[in-house]
């Protein structure tokens, strides 16, 4: 079944006073006045219906929990904070009003490389544990010759029809440590690595059409509370075909090979959302394509991953499923938009004269298991994953989901297929932490913790984690 056909079913968010969805916006333009100004409205109504929100919200302290508002008002899962009650659904109307309709901006090189030193400083004291004290840099990694290219992207990572080409990669260095004598830099500014240095890899989610790392304070807090060196690597956008997949794998490729120039032996990828499922089609394409043609690869030594999207072709939260998780910040028409926009490529028509594998994504389309390693069908490539590594040194791995957030049936199904194929890969080439918290949302770890409790905490096991 194609993808626009299994997304049928929830083309439009459910309409609702706070997201008052309608069918014919899915027939705007991406780009234009007309999307501009349809946004603008949506934008608007968000902040109109703010202090009747807060007037709910605050209800909530001063009366008992009978007379608490219906969750048709006032949605939340009922053991939220006062402050998840009052913020997280403003969040996800934000979300709704900018990313579930028209295209995402499509930035030139230099803002791809910026970054806004305000709202650093603004987001560090949001969070009150932040970017304080990390340095940040940014420098651009180039993918070598036409060499480097018939070693490093092959199969999967290739375009048949030839519109999708490895580019050079923003590289954003957050470092907590930039300021002690024993920093060694190389000739292009970056640090290169000291014996037996760790380094994490990170990919910023966004539907795999927004996001940079310097969003929010994932990176920043990362850094500060590991001591580690956490390199965020901002690849290309869905914006365009030419930036479409492969675009995001090529990129993932480009920046994991530099870190591996540099020195690095020691490599933990890390990601959230649709950036942590691009940390693990690189995994799964480091141990299915390139082990066995590139004997002296080097394979990451642990992956960090906040709700990970793992399902492309969306059959694990149907309308009717996704009901039961209408408190998350997610919401279904904005996953299919996404997932269109970065599969756009792979609904080509074949040309004739062009020989597509039949195991290629540009054949199997979302439910390649580079895409979806969540579906059953994804199992004998998670078993060569699990087999790349010995029980001795395994894969180590720390997965967070909400209970709340549409992505915790996936995440579930990728955990179990995981843990089957350890098990039979050997008994121990993958070793699985998961972490999934009742009534939580999407990438609850990234939240404040003074808004959820269960941040802080996440926090504290990812710093035990990533040091251990």
């Amino acid at each position: 079944m194609g993808l626009l056909a299994q997304g049928e079913a929830f083309r439009s968010t459910k309409f609702t006073l706070w997201q008052p969805s309608l069918p014919l916006e899915h027939h705007l333009p991406d780009y234009g006045l007309t999307i501009a100004l349809y946004r603008a409205a949506r934008l608007a109504w968000v902040l109109l219906l703010i202090p009747f929100h807060f007037i709910l919200a605050i209800s909530t302290l001063l009366l008992p929990r009978p007379l608490h508002p219906p969750p048709s008002l006032l949605p939340g899962e009922t053991q939220w904070t006062f402050f998840q009650r009052l913020l997280l659904p403003l969040v996800k109307r934000v979300i709704w009003a900018i990313t579930d309709v028209g295209g995402a901006p499509r930035l030139t090189p230099q803002q791809e490389r910026r970054w806004i030193g305000w709202l650093v400083a603004l987001l560090d004291f949001a969070y009150q544990d932040g970017g304080a004290n990390v340095s940040l840099a940014v420098e651009d990694c180039v993918p070598g010759d036409a060499a480097w290219q018939r070693r490093w992207i092959k199969d999967e990572a290739s375009d048949p029809y030839e519109l999708v080409h490895p580019g050079p990669v923003p590289m954003f260095w957050f470092d907590a440590r930039a300021g002690s004598e024993d920093v060694s830099v190389g000739a292009r500014g970056s640090r290169r690595a000291r014996d037996g240095e760790r380094v994490v890899l990170y990919f910023v989610g966004g539907g795999y059409c927004y996001g940079s790392p310097t969003d929010g304070n994932r990176c920043f807090i990362l850094a500060k509370r590991t001591g580690l060196v956490v390199v965020g690597a901002n690849y290309r956008k869905a914006t365009s075909a030419d930036r479409a997949f492969p675009a995001a794998l090529q990129d993932a490729i480009t920046a994991y090979t530099h870190l591996l120039e540099l020195g690095y032996t020691d490599i933990i990828l890390a990601g959230d959302s649709a950036g942590a499922g691009l940390a693990l089609s690189l995994v799964l394409y480091l141990t299915n394509t390139l082990h066995h043609v590139v004997p002296d690869l080097v394979l990451p030594s642990a992956m960090l991953l906040y709700s990970p999207w793992v399902d492309l072709t969306l059959s694990s939260y149907r309308s009717k499923l996704a009901l039961e998780y209408e408190d998350d910040i997610l919401n279904p028409s904005m996953l299919l938009h996404a997932s269109n926009s970065y599969l756009r490529n792979l609904k080509a028509q074949a040309s004739p004269s062009i020989d597509i594998n039949s195991s290629s994504p540009f054949a199997l389309g979302a439910s390649h298991p580079f895409l979806s390693p969540a579906l059953p069908s994804s199992l004998p490539t998670l078993r060569s994953l699990a087999k790349a590594y010995s029980p001795e040194t395994p894969l180590r791995m720390l997965i967070f989901a909400g209970g709340s957030e549409m992505f915790a049936p996936e995440i579930r199904g990728l955990v179990a297929g995981l843990r089957q194929a350890s098990r039979e890969g050997g008994g121990g080439g993958v070793a699985v932490e998961y972490v999934e918290v009742k009534g939580e949302v999407h990438c609850f770890p990234l939240v404040p913790s003074w808004v959820s409790p269960a941040a802080g905490r996440a926090l504290k096991r990812v710093a035990s984690f990533l040091t251990a």
